[in-house]
């Protein structure tokens, strides 16, 4: 499937969304931070990016960019 899904990291990232995003051949996951404060930014990104591992997507040579999997 391509485009991917984007992980916004303004509330939890779901497990179960990301999964669904495989299970449908999705390639590849984003993530977004919806701040509307500077001191929101990036927040949640380290439980975004767990979830995102553990659905099976992981970082390529660029980490700012989109996330795939195999």
């Amino acid at each position: 499937m391509d485009g991917a899904e984007d992980a916004a990291s303004a509330g939890p990232v779901h497990l179960v969304l990301l999964g669904w995003w495989r299970d449908a051949g999705g390639r590849a996951v984003t993530f977004g931070s919806d701040a509307h404060h500077p001191e929101a930014l990036a927040r949640r990104f380290r439980a975004a990016a767990a979830a995102a591992t553990a659905a099976g997507f992981r970082v390529v040579a660029d980490p700012v960019g989109p996330w795939v999997r195999d």
